[in-house]
């Protein structure tokens, strides 16, 4: 992945070992998509000036796991939130990462909106909401 269109945005974490992201696989029984390994690699979560919090190693496991993603949206993985009710998901039958929103309420996939059409085009957007 290119990170340019994040590279000059603060709140970024230092990057996740692979280890780190194996065992995020293991408890929640998933495959991450490719990019959105690369991601990690690159930064293991952040907070950024608009709100947009990606999830670090720590809290993903734990996020899923509150909202119930993998029984209420099988197929997707909470990767973020907005800091304001709207949750960021990633689609793991799609290895370049297509991104969608939802209210953290009501994660209904038919009511998902798409924010980005794969990770890739959501970092040249710089995470933008």
């Amino acid at each position: 992945m290119n990170f340019t269109g994040i590279s000059n945005l603060s709140g970024f974490k230092p990057g996740a070992a692979d280890a780190e992201l194996n065992s995020i696989e293991a408890a929640l029984g998933v495959t991450l998509p490719t990019a959105y390994r690369e991601l990690m690699r690159y930064s293991n979560g952040a907070l950024l000036d608009n709100g947009v919090s990606i999830y670090s190693v720590d809290d993903l496991v734990e996020r899923n796991t509150t909202y119930e993603v993998l029984e209420y949206c099988p197929g997707f993985l909470l990767v973020g939130d907005d800091s304001g009710g709207r949750g960021f998901l990633i689609d793991l039958k799609d290895d370049a990462g297509r991104i969608y929103g939802s209210g953290l309420g009501d994660l209904d996939p038919s009511e998902f909106v798409t924010i980005a059409s794969t990770l890739q085009d959501w970092v040249d957007l710089g995470l933008s909401v």
